[in-house]
């Protein structure tokens, strides 16, 4: 058995996008304003590029087939269906209660009271009655699976009658569920008629849906949750990529690098290195046989059938101490993986960082974007994905400042991995602040410079720390940007939230005389719109 794969969509129509919702993303935006965290409609809208509508509603913690509308007037088509019942959904969700019945339906009233939504019984006239027909499917041990096939569709409306009959959901703490990794809801089909045509949209559900002996392994099910999570992710943004096409028959840029599982894994995370996934044990021990266990059995279900393991042991105090184990004794010494189209090296003999931070993709694309014909300065440019991103642009130049000689060399080979001539632009083995002071006395200037700083550096210059560092940083680049340049800074240190990096980005902004504007959106791959994010980026121009 296998996570679930990609949902079975109809033929893309003009009319309308299917997709397959993750867990944990709310149907649309809840605050007004740029800065605010998007909903699922707003994301789809921007990869999209086009004004997607809401038809129906998605509670946050449901995962499945869901459909926006590309009009206003189809969107207020499919919800006079929606509303006229002339629509069928199919949604199955897992309880760890126990009921004599196996079939029964429940009818009642759904009102919102404060914040919370309640369910009454139904007294008098039927009309504005919520319907759910419930159906027991399959159990083992305390744990059930049911289909749920509501006639209606208020807010709530499964979870609430479920609790009414004594079959609260796993993961629903605001409903009496016991505590799951994930909401255990699932919308599984939605099909109607709309405009002489019929659509079927279809979800497969998560792996502990299908097969119930795994949630006796809740720290496995966490695993597969977040799995799950971001491969409906994947799928969606698929759709909504390819949807934006013009032809609809062109596929969205290669992608071969993704994060599997992140903090949401606990003690393990999981990244998609082109054909290989590193997986990376946050604990001060190995894993002992149990957790080997549950690896293994991510590793089978997932159909991980390449992958290594690292111990993160003490990393604080020293982040080269490392245990290894693999899949098997064949893995390479180095290979490739894609992200958006662009090709990048990957060794797995240069400590814990395979060579590419995936968590500034959305940094990446920004710049490619914006770089054409640019004089771009990327600092501390590590393996150079940045530098690679502005040079396939159209960058008129890009220079890559870092003190390692092997990870220029690096940098080197994955330009000419992807038919970028390296002769053709500059790689400097230098201390940032160094090259700074160098760039500075040539009275240098740069159309665009990327600054991501490591939290914690040591050379011969002395010791760096962010903490420290990062305001005299900023300032002493307002000199090498050009009128109208721009600089993107960003950081992974943990001691500041995004509220206490911003303060930072914005005083020494001020000093500088630089505006500071909105970073590029992060993919959700890592942490979702309203979580904190460990990765903190801004964007500042030069007036």
């Amino acid at each position: 058995m296998q996570v679930a794969m990609p949902a079975t969509v109809p033929d893309a129509s003009p009319r309308f996008l299917f997709v397959d919702k993750p867990s944990g993303i709310v149907t649309h935006a809840t605050q007004a304003g740029p800065h605010a965290p998007e909903g699922f409609v707003e994301y789809l809208s921007r990869l999209s590029e086009q004004t997607l509508y809401v038809c129906h509603r998605l509670d946050k913690g449901t995962s499945g087939a869901m459909t926006f509308a590309t009009s206003a007037e189809a969107a207020a088509q499919l919800s006079e269906i929606l509303k006229a019942r002339q629509a069928n959904k199919t949604y199955l969700f897992l309880t760890d209660r126990m009921i004599e019945k196996s079939e029964f339906s429940v009818e009642s009233r759904i009102e919102k009271r404060g914040s919370r939504f309640v369910s009454e019984p139904a007294q008098g006239a039927s009309d504005g009655l919520a319907i759910t027909h419930f159906r027991r499917l399959k159990t083992h041990g305390p744990y059930s699976l049911w289909e749920a096939r509501p006639e209606t569709g208020r807010p709530h409306q499964i979870r609430l009658h479920a609790e009414a009959s004594g079959i609260a959901l796993l993961g629903d703490d605001e409903h009496g569920g016991t505590p799951f990794p994930t909401l255990a809801l699932h919308a599984q089909e939605l099909s109607f008629e709309s405009a002489g045509e019929r659509y079927s949209h279809s979800s497969p559900p998560p792996t502990f849906f299908e097969d119930l002996a795994l949630l006796d392994r809740p720290r496995l099910c966490a695993w597969l949750a977040s799995v799950d999570r971001r491969r409906r992710w994947l799928t969606s943004r698929d759709q909504a990529l390819q949807f934006s096409s013009q032809d609809r028959e062109s596929t969205p840029p290669p992608l071969s690098t993704w994060r599997w599982i992140h903090t949401d894994g606990l003690e393990l995370r999981a990244e998609q290195l082109g054909s290989i996934v590193d997986l990376q044990w946050f604990e001060s021990e190995p894993p002992n046989e149990s957790d080997w266990d549950d690896l293994h059995a991510l590793t089978r279900l997932c159909g991980w059938h390449q992958w290594r393991l690292h111990l993160r042991r003490d990393r604080g105090r020293n982040p080269n101490e490392q245990s290894t184990w693999a899949s098997s004794s064949e893995l390479p010494e180095t290979w490739t993986g894609e992200e958006n189209g662009l090709r990048f090296e990957f060794r797995s003999n240069q400590g814990l960082s395979s060579g590419l931070f995936l968590d500034q993709r959305a940094n990446r694309g920004w710049v490619r974007k914006t770089a054409r014909g640019k004089k771009v300065l990327n600092l501390f440019c590590y393996t150079g994905g940045f530098s690679v991103a502005a040079a396939a642009g159209g960058a008129e130049r890009t220079v890559s400042v870092d003190l390692s000689r092997n990870f220029l060399e690096w940098s080197r080979r994955n330009f000419a991995l992807n038919d970028l001539e390296p002769a053709t632009h500059e790689f400097r083995a230098m201390e940032a602040r160094e090259f700074i002071k160098y760039a500075t006395k040539k009275e240098l200037r740069y159309d665009l410079i990327i600054c991501d700083p490591p939290s914690f550096g040591r050379s011969e210059k002395g010791v760096f720390r962010i903490e420290k560092e990062l305001r005299p940083l900023i300032v002493s680049l307002a000199p090498l940007l050009s009128t109208g340049g721009q600089l993107l800074v960003s950081c992974n240190y943990e001691g500041w939230n995004e509220l206490r990096f911003a303060e930072e980005v914005k005083a020494a902004a001020q000093v500088a005389r630089l505006r500071v504007q909105s970073a590029p959106r992060p993919d959700w791959d890592f942490e979702l719109p309203d979580e904190p994010a460990i990765l903190k980026s801004a964007l500042i121009e030069k007036n």
